[in-house]
């Protein structure tokens, strides 16, 4: 790390933040002091400024500026940082106390010497001016501010040199005021007061930019204010801050411009409480028009953010009579009959639900069900996936009723082109299985409707669950959603793992009329390159069209995923086809020869497969049975002179295990015999699967 020239460490950016402050507050200091005896462009001056602009700009990066302020803490004077972390710090915190003593005491000095309450320094500042606010800071002739000529000679000098990004509180500009306001909020007014105060020198600016410098010089004093106190102090008192350049009336509706829309609903209680506990308080202090202006322009903000949470505040303003329906603009009018609408619903929900059953007329029941509709997409955002589905069902209930099926179908359509069915479908991407359940009903009664939204659940979520959930909604609503669902096989631009989930939940496909589609569609991805996929086809392949099948198992033989082999090797059984027996017989041999785990693994599926091929294949029934019982024979017999002789074949646990499933279905004496010695096998899986079927062939 480079080195000052008092040795002193420089701070570099990526550094412990408090000790990146500490060296970057020791060196600004440093400049300060030393830089006033040399010329601005001396090695000397120019030393001391190195590095301070990089690492000022890797402090300020966060927050866009620097501010230093004075202040009384544990009855002494203090220096406080703020913009560099994400609260304001005392500097005297990130020092020990030896440097402190020295560094923060001579900060000071020199802050006082200048009566300086604060500086504000913005990243906007260039490196040039930068070094030109060191050198003007460190000029020996306007270090001591006592003087008026010396405030005005700094500030011209401040003109001069081209110095805009840098802010001075001096202590006579700090407001003196009888109200009771945060002294955070007191600094930030004074410091709009006087940033203000300059902006006339910058009239040769154009017009248009001038507008965004003074909107950035609010904005500047106001971004430090981090809580609701604090902002609703700094909106209330702004007249001790404004002035021709920018009016009070212009400054407050910047600032609710401005404001984070959390902190504006965070500080309209603040503005409720002192209408409602304080109006003749405030009104003395700051007149008759400024509640109601600040009123106007806080309704105005809630409507031009539209969220459900400012139209919530603004029915609040309704109901408690600061504000009539007639003052409110028609689409607020609307929003704040809805969630009156909502309210009402939500108390008396069966109420409603029983009179919109009971309409004894077409227009009776238009009437009663339109409002309801509306309500629903509002319903859902709120999570009130219950209340929603209820008036779905009733609706959907009463287009299979002669008088009123025209009228509930319109309005399910109202329903449909609402944003309900998108609300729907974010909400299912976060909540619970149990509200999914709700929402999938909800899905379901909206039909073709629900589609495309269940669609894009698929390809957006990377939760398995929720694909799979999706996917089985659409499988089961009706046979068109499903052989849409089969269709998005054939969908390139689909994530594989939507496409895994989709083929899965494929094989549980009740209408057997979309079976070929299924079908059609899945075997396009048995050659697919991710092996999950190919697996999962032939297994849908199997389970659907083993018959049709043979040939692709056959293929899949020679798959390189080990997990597609074995899948192709269950397949073959299933097919029943008689090619497949010599298919399996070679696997089996195979192991045999080469004694591999890899291969007896795959043996043993083989032998499983056996299984299912008594069960497929009529005709090759007997010669299944005769290759199975002399497979037994040669493979288990605990006789001795079998021992002796070895001509038992090495069999493996597992390859036995298979056996002894596939020997159960043999109805032979034979059978029964080795089942027997198996079920005395030392190995606890084999004896056990083997008395299992040793007591099924007993029953038969």
């Amino acid at each position: 790390m480079a080195k000052d020239p008092d040795g002193l460490e420089q701070a570099t950016p990526g550094q412990n933040t408090e000790t990146v402050i500490k060296d970057f507050v020791i060196s600004l200091t440093q400049a300060f002091l030393r830089t006033g005896y040399y010329l601005p462009n001396h090695p000397e001056s120019n030393g001391a400024k190195a590095g301070l602009y990089e690492t000022f700009t890797a402090l300020a990066a966060r927050s866009g500026e620097l501010t230093f302020y004075t202040r009384e803490e544990d009855e002494q004077d203090e220096i406080f940082i703020e913009g560099a972390a994400p609260h304001e710090l005392p500097i005297s915190q990130v020092m020990t106390k030896r440097m402190a003593d020295v560094y923060v005491t001579k900060f000071l000095e020199f802050l006082q010497r200048m009566g300086l309450t604060s500086i504000s320094i913005s990243t906007r500042i260039s490196k040039e001016e930068f070094s030109h606010f060191i050198d003007l800071m460190s000029e020996q002739s306007l270090v001591d501010m006592n003087h008026k000529d010396t405030k005005e000679r700094f500030e011209k000098s401040l003109a001069e040199h081209g110095i805009r990004n840098a802010s001075f509180i001096f202590n006579e500009d700090f407001i003196s005021t009888r109200r009771s306001i945060p002294w955070r909020v007191t600094l930030a007014l004074s410091r709009l007061r006087k940033d203000l105060k300059l902006l006339p020198t910058l009239q040769t600016m154009e017009s248009a930019k001038l507008e965004v410098v003074k909107k950035e010089t609010l904005h500047y004093a106001l971004k430090p204010l981090s809580n609701p106190e604090q902002v609703y102090a700094f909106l209330m008192n702004l007249d001790l801050a404004s002035n021709p350049t920018l009016t009070e009336e212009a400054c407050e509706e910047e600032t609710l411009q401005f404001m984070a829309p959390e902190l504006l609903y965070s500080v309209f209680p603040l503005y409720i409480r002192d209408i409602s506990s304080n109006k003749k308080q405030v009104t003395q202090m700051f007149g008759p028009d400024k509640l109601p202006r600040i009123l106007d322009k806080l309704s105005t903000r809630f409507v031009q953010l539209d969220t459900s949470e400012s139209m919530i505040l603004l029915q609040e303003l309704y109901e408690s009579g600061l504000m009539s329906m007639d003052d409110l603009p028609s689409h607020s009018r609307e929003k704040i009959s809805i969630i009156r609408l909502i309210k009402s619903f939500l108390e008396y929900r069966e109420k409603y639900l029983e009179h919109l059953d009971s309409a004894s007329s077409p227009a009776e029941y238009a009437k009663r069900a339109s409002p309801l509709a509306m309500i629903v997409p509002y319903l859902i955002e709120s999570d009130r996936f219950e209340e929603a589905l209820a008036i779905s069902e009733l609706l959907v209930e009463h287009t299979e009723t002669r008088e009123k099926k025209q009228i509930a179908h319109q309005a399910l359509t109202e329903i449909a082109d609402s944003t309900a069915l998108e609300e729907a479908r974010k909400a299912f991407l976060r909540v619970a299985k149990e509200n999914r359940i709700i929402l999938g009903k909800f899905f379901t009664l909206m039909g073709a409707w629900s589609v495309p939204h269940l669609a894009n659940i698929i390809r957006e979520s990377d939760d398995i669950w929720r694909r799979k959930q999706a996917a089985e909604i659409l499988l089961d609503m009706n046979s068109e959603s499903a052989a849409f669902l089969a269709g998005l096989v054939d969908d390139d631009g689909l994530a594989e793992e939507a496409l895994c989930t989709i083929i899965k939940v494929l094989g549980n496909i009740q209408d057997k009329t979309l079976v070929p589609l299924v079908v059609g569609t899945v075997v396009k991805r048995i050659d697919h390159e991710n092996p999950q996929i190919r697996l999962d086809s032939l297994n849908i392949l199997a389970l659907l069209a083993p018959r049709e099948s043979f040939d692709h198992f056959e293929e899949k033989l020679k798959d390189p995923a080990y997990s597609v082999r074995k899948e192709a090797i269950r397949g073959l059984g299933l097919s029943g086809d008689q090619r497949a027996f010599e298919s399996l017989k070679k696997k089996i041999d195979r192991a045999k020869e080469t004694a591999s785990d890899i291969d007896w693994d795959q043996a043993s599926a083989a032998i499983s497969s056996l299984g299912h091929l008594l069960d497929t294949n009529i005709q090759i029934k007997g010669n299944v049975q005769e290759y199975i019982l002399e497979l037994s024979r040669r493979s288990y017999d605990s006789g001795v002179v079998k021992r002796i002789l070895k001509k038992s074949e090495n069999f493996p646990p597992d390859a036995l295990v298979s056996l002894a499933a596939v020997l159960g279905k043999v109805e032979h004496e034979d059978s029964i015999k080795i089942l027997a010695q198996m079920a005395k096998s030392r190995n606890d899986s084999l004896a056990k699967k083997a008395s299992y079927e040793l007591q099924k062939l007993i029953k038969l």
